[in-house]
């Protein structure tokens, strides 16, 4: 592992920071029934954070149904 020393995650940070107050921007400007059935999430962020997926995940479970 090569360390990168902290100033460059403190740059990607603004980087970030700066892409998002753009995304932000972009997103108020539209109506909210475009919001309420994209969301805010952009495909790049689905891309880094969210394996591909627009949607968050359910994690479903029956541990509160009855058993047979």
């Amino acid at each position: 592992m090569c360390p990168k020393g902290k100033n460059f995650y403190i740059d990607a940070a603004r980087r970030a920071m700066k892409w998002h107050e753009g995304n932000l921007a972009k997103m108020r400007s539209c109506r909210f029934d475009t919001i309420a059935v994209h969301g805010v999430y952009s495909m790049q962020e689905a891309m880094d954070f969210n394996q591909g997926s627009i949607v968050e995940p359910i994690y479903g479970h029956f541990a509160g149904l009855p058993r047979r």
